[in-house]
């Protein structure tokens, strides 16, 4: 029973973490779509937010702006919005498809622009309240056998340029060692009051990228953390009652030091065993003992935080593209894409870890949901602006027919991907 209860009770957090974006996404779209109909002229019959059956609202003018019965979309009625519709004479001067060909455009184009729009406020928003979190270039850990090992870096050592590019940050230095694509670079460190230049050529590392593909990063084998066990993190793993096999085998890592934690992870499960690894590595985890350099935080001004905001949106709005554009070539697989149970689940999470994770969370899948709506398929956004597109090369309206067509298989293929993405969403949640 008890279990049951614990169920509805995440089913209901997941849905009321679900509603309360997607409401705010599909507000910002519709208004997208409302505002630049009322600039053009095209009258609006509704606003809602929500589908189906109303519940409430208020007509001002020719506009019913309501709230329906299901709250996941939300939808514009413009007057004249198909080319089929009746309308009456009087209403002809404020009909959709009697406007000229960019106002529809722009229209239609409003709805993703304004999700942009949002998720560029919000990550404004996000860099003027939060600022931005930042670490020394400071060595705290050296690899074994690494170039870095093997050049003479040392722990302590503070990185101050590569290649004579002075660097401030951590995420910099990282930044142009990565992007030296395995050519030598010349590190300028400060040890004590000593500026001391190494040569050193980075190693290609397996690592995962942000899509779960295998790369090769280049890295030098340093890092600002170091991860190791010792007798006092021993004696605390004691008393969490892990069985003695287990703590005779932890003793061989103690005193030994890793710079990652799959480094660790890796070592851990050697020594341990895989099932035992499974068990017990949160336990373990908990109690190990971490030198790390701590974040300083730059607070920023309103100027600078557009800045930032403008910035942090174009690189999301350039990593969206990128995941679309590996999904739709084949190299994501269609595993890795989620559906409505991941977004709920996502949102819930976010809201749980606090009011800012959420925000941000908003705006980035408020982005996703601007680019989807651009491809071109029938019923989407990009749809109809690919049917004016051709309109304006053909000189002539796209055959209704024909029109009528595309829309049947547009919506085909979004039920197919819905039906794929709750399915992913299903397998992931429950039987993984």
């Amino acid at each position: 029973m008890e279990s049951i209860f614990y169920y509805i009770n995440q089913t209901g957090s997941f849905v009321f973490s679900l509603v309360i974006v997607l409401s705010v996404l599909i507000f910002f779209h519709e208004l997208g779509h409302f505002i630049f109909a009322r600039i053009f002229g095209v009258g609006v019959e509704k606003f809602s937010l929500g589908f189906g059956p109303r519940i409430f609202g208020r007509t001002i003018g020719r506009t019913d702006y309501r709230v329906s019965l299901f709250p996941l979309g939300g939808y514009v009625k413009l007057v004249g919005e198909e080319p089929d519709d009746e309308i009456d004479p009087e209403d002809e001067a404020y009909s959709f498809s009697n406007k000229p060909l960019y106002q529809k455009m722009l229209v239609v184009a409003a709805g993703p622009a304004f999700n942009v729009v949002l998720a560029w406020i919000l990550f404004i928003f996000i860099s003027f309240v939060t600022g931005i979190p930042s670490q020394l270039p400071q060595i705290i850990g050296v690899s074994e056998n690494s170039p870095a090992h093997e050049s003479g870096l040392l722990p302590g050592d503070l990185v101050v340029a590569v290649d004579k590019e002075l660097v401030d940050t951590w995420q910099d230095m990282a930044a142009l060692i990565s992007e030296s694509n395995g050519k030598t670079v010349n590190l300028t460190v400060k040890r004590y009051d000593e500026l001391i230049d190494f040569k050193i050529k980075p190693k290609a590392y397996k690592d995962k990228n942000l899509f779960g593909e295998t790369v090769d990063r280049y890295m030098i084998g340093i890092s600002n953390a170091k991860i190791s066990l010792t007798n006092e993190t021993i004696d605390k793993i004691i008393a969490a009652n892990i069985s003695d096999e287990i703590i005779q085998s932890l003793t061989v890592l103690i005193d030994k030091e890793f710079i990652t934690a799959k480094s660790f992870s890796e070592a851990l499960e050697s020594a341990i065993g895989k099932e035992a690894f499974n068990k017990n590595k949160d336990i373990i985890w908990k109690h190990l003992h971490v030198d790390k350099l701590e974040y300083n935080v730059k607070q920023l001004s309103a100027f600078q935080a557009i800045i930032e905001g403008t910035k942090h949106t174009g690189r999301m709005v350039n990593l969206t593209l990128l995941g679309l554009w590996k999904f739709i070539t084949g190299s994501l697989g269609a595993d890795t894409i989620g559906g409505p149970i991941a977004i709920a689940q996502m949102a819930d999470q976010s809201a749980k870890a606090g009011w800012i994770n959420l925000v941000f969370f908003i705006a980035i899948i408020s982005i996703n949901l601007a680019l989807v709506n651009l491809l071109p398929i029938p019923v989407l956004d990009g749809g109809h602006l690919m049917f004016f597109c051709f309109e304006a090369i053909s000189r002539r309206p796209v055959n209704l027919k024909a029109r009528e067509v595309a829309q049947r298989i547009g919506i085909a293929f979004l039920v197919t991907v819905m039906i794929a993405v709750t399915y992913n969403d299903i397998i992931r949640s429950f039987f993984r």
